[in-house]
């Protein structure tokens, strides 16, 4: 091997091994954001709003910042636990369309059941999903120095 070449060999060495020192001091440049549901995004911001240190709406997709420096990019669907665990909620698995024509028969010979469905559907969307309160959760999220 020519001199040369062991020249630039060592140095190349030398630049990796300096590059490799610097980041095992300084941390990686950039750390991963955390993937969160949506849904739980947004229980989060009903349950702890002081624990999220900033939101930027990009898309569909917001990203965030926790007060202890992690980030976050959420992903999925709104419809998150609080629907689904709720006792206004009615779902079959999607891959079972007899279970989906069972349940609209069991909805429709029980009025008393699917009505009761329908106002504790429109009690949670009241409470938890129309635009006044998500916006309200969102300016209290957005605006520095807002009451919690």
């Amino acid at each position: 091997m020519r001199q040369s070449h062991k020249t630039i060999l060592l140095w190349l060495l030398l630049i990796l091994m300096f590059v490799s020192i610097y980041q095992l001091f300084t941390g990686p440049s950039k750390a991963a954001d955390e993937k969160i549901a949506f849904g739980s995004f947004m229980q989060e911001v009903q349950n702890n709003p002081a624990h999220i240190k900033k939101v930027t709406i990009k898309g569909e997709h917001w990203k965030g910042e926790y007060n202890d420096g992690h980030k976050f990019t959420t992903i999925g669907p709104a419809t998150g636990p609080s629907l689904r665990k709720s006792d206004a909620f009615a779902a079959v698995p999607s891959d079972r369309p007899d279970l989906f024509t069972a349940k609209i028969v069991e909805l429709l010979g029980d009025p008393t059941h699917c009505n009761g469905l329908g106002e504790r559907g429109r009690a949670l969307y009241e409470r938890s999903y129309n635009w006044p309160t998500v916006i309200s959760r969102l300016e209290a999220l957005l605006e520095p120095n807002s009451p919690q």
